[in-house]
């Protein structure tokens, strides 16, 4: 049976919204961080998020440990990829978004 594309478009948009907003704030995600178990974040999030702990940080999904780079959160990779899908999906919706 086809998928209607109403049906479509909301599907893909949830999975969107899944990969573009913050686990821990539940906002659109800004300038987004990935942990080693590949979890992405806020980066402003995770260091309230690490605060207490200067030598570790658990991923709030996962509860996985990991050491914190010595530059802090600032040193965990950016998550380009959700940048760009961001950018993508603001085009498509046709507004622009602070990245």
């Amino acid at each position: 049976m086809a998928m209607s594309k109403d049906l479509l478009e909301e599907q893909v948009e949830e999975k969107e919204k899944d990969l573009t907003h913050c686990g821990i704030c539940l906002g659109p995600i800004h300038d987004p961080k990935d942990l080693p178990c590949l979890h992405s974040f806020c980066m402003n999030c995770l260091k309230e998020w690490a605060k207490d702990d200067t030598q570790n940080i658990h991923c709030p999904v996962c509860k996985e440990q990991f050491a914190l780079p010595k530059e802090g959160v600032a040193g965990f990779r950016s998550n380009f990829f959700v940048i760009k899908l961001k950018e993508t999906s603001c085009e498509r919706k046709g507004f622009e978004e602070d990245y």
